[in-house]
């Protein structure tokens, strides 16, 4: 054998770029490509019927349905320790398993003839486990226990309805889930160990989630779909090195959270707050946000329901500026929906102004700001200047708009974001390109923006675009790709679609005569 097939990163460069369908045929050509084959093939198991697979023929039976209709293997007989060794060598590799009732493809009893057979009669079924994918109860809830082993790092857990025609009833029999799940946050060794854990009840409230989750000192990472109260924000927001939240409040939760005083924690150590998935009252988000108290966040989501009785925006952003530390906010993205109960209400305030989001103008910091109106985000030529003065570290703009018309901002406005925004990569806004009348001496009084790479102009309307291309490629070198919303599939919106098609066209054969040259 070559004497370079056994210098590692050349290995683990061949195995890297091998497609799957080869790594079986790679992982037996030599002892030498076995084990660092085999990390690879077996590192994520979504399914037990291939671990399965590896037994001798002579004592399973393999289902005639495939693993979507419900297929399972059957074991025909009793096993011995030589019968399972290559099914405990493959399953000792794997380091994330997804676990639930449609994927497992092999019969209940049969997995227990397996678990038997295994070392220790399989008190732990992956010793070397890292990330668990469970979905349950079921009958195959028996076997979690056995699924947790010392080197478990993150536990992402989703529990079922009792019925699945009323999902908004939460399974009322979850003993072993919850069970295990109190082991491993008490059990000295195995609380340390996992520092991430995710419980999902998409409608409804997981049994006893202040009791599971108080006291898990170690989580660092933490991502909670359930209905929740003031006393489950207080324990979540009393884990000492918690990093990075997300939570999502399902719409049958809501009212118990808005109403709640708050706890006015000191979280020091949360950077990621992100409360997203189901769209929120805005009044949730606000208590979420007074009950973390003074917090040093790095990157904020929300998701909310626009209210036309008040000014949600404007009311966010000021809990947002309550909440959040001005010199260490860096990410931020807002996004409203219009209520389905409220959609004629939303209508009338589903656009956002500068003065609505006047507080985030502080967080000098900010490098992505995403905001998604229910209609539109209405910004003149001036709010560009205004925007790039307040963060000069921006690198990613986002201002939403989801209706058609004529927007409030010209090409003229992308100006100042060339001028004071230079370090600005992606930019989504609508712009009126209509109009590209700009003197030639104004644009030369200018510095180039050599940093954007993408610009997304949603439902921009355009004329002249060859006109577009040349202010675009003068003012932005080195823009390369043209992102375009498409809107209604009329004549005149394929036109638009075609013309800023023509755009990046231009752009692209502009760069590339500058280069021959």
């Amino acid at each position: 054998m070559n004497r370079a097939l056994h210098i590692n990163d050349v290995l683990a460069i061949i195995i890297e770029h091998a497609p799957k369908s080869s790594l079986p045929s790679l992982m037996r050509t030599s002892k030498t490509f076995f084990y660092p084959t085999a990390r690879k093939l077996w590192k994520h198991c979504n399914t037990l019927m291939h671990l399965a697979k590896c037994l001798p023929e002579s004592c399973i039976r393999c289902p005639n349905k495939s693993l979507e209709e419900g297929g399972r293997i059957v074991v025909t007989r009793h096993l011995t320790a030589d019968d399972v060794a290559r099914f405990w060598l493959y399953a000792c590799l794997v380091r994330t398993l997804d676990f639930h009732l449609a994927s497992v493809g092999v019969e209940h009893k049969s997995l227990q003839t397996i678990q038997t057979a295994l070392p220790n009669q399989g008190i732990i079924l992956f010793r070397n486990l890292q990330t668990l994918h469970y979905i349950g109860p079921s009958l195959y809830s028996d076997f979690l226990p056995h699924l947790v082993p010392p080197t478990l790092e993150a536990i992402h857990m989703m529990f079922l309805p009792d019925d699945i025609s009323d999902i908004m009833v939460p399974h009322a029999d979850a003993n072993i889930e919850l069970a295990v799940l109190g082991v491993q946050n008490r059990h000295p060794t195995l609380a340390y160990t996992t520092t991430s854990l995710s419980l999902s009840c998409m409608f409804g409230r997981v049994q006893g989630l202040a009791d599971i989750i108080r006291g898990w000192d170690s989580l660092k990472e933490l991502v909670v779909v359930s209905n929740m109260d003031s006393v489950v924000l207080a324990v979540i927001f009393a884990l000492p090195r918690l990093q990075q939240l997300t939570m999502c409040l399902p719409l049958s939760g809501q009212q118990a959270l808005v109403h709640v005083p708050g706890t006015h924690a000191v979280c020091e150590s949360l950077r990621t707050l992100k409360i997203a998935f189901t769209p929120l009252d805005a009044a949730a988000v606000k208590t979420v946000l007074a009950s973390l108290g003074t917090a040093r966040l790095n990157e904020l989501m929300a998701a909310f329901m626009v209210d036309n009785q008040t000014n949600t925006i404007g009311s966010v952003c000021a809990a947002i500026e309550a909440c959040c530390a001005a010199d260490t906010l860096q990410k931020i993205h807002l996004m409203s929906l219009p209520s389905v109960f409220r959609v004629q209400d939303a209508q009338h305030s589903g656009t956002w102004t500068l003065a609505d989001i006047r507080p985030l103008l502080g967080y000098r910091n900010l490098s992505n700001v995403h905001l998604q109106p229910p209609r539109m985000f209405s910004a003149g030529d001036g709010d560009f200047r205004r925007m790039a003065d307040a963060w000069p570290d921006l690198q990613s703009l986002r201002l939403g708009h989801t209706t058609d018309g004529l927007p409030a901002c010209t090409l003229s406005g992308l100006i100042p974001l060339a001028q004071y925004a230079p370090r600005l990569r992606t930019l989504s806004i609508m712009v009126d390109a209509t109009t590209t009348a700009i003197r030639d001496d104004t644009l030369s009084s200018f510095p180039v923006q050599e940093s954007l790479v993408t610009l997304d102009v949603q439902l921009s309307p355009i004329s002249a675009p060859a006109d577009v291309a040349e202010f675009l490629s003068r003012l932005f070198p080195c823009l390369r790709e043209i992102k375009v919303l498409n809107g209604r599939e009329a004549e005149v919106e394929i036109i638009r679609r075609r013309l800023w098609e023509d755009v990046e066209v231009g752009i692209n054969a502009r760069w590339l005569s500058g280069v021959e040259r």
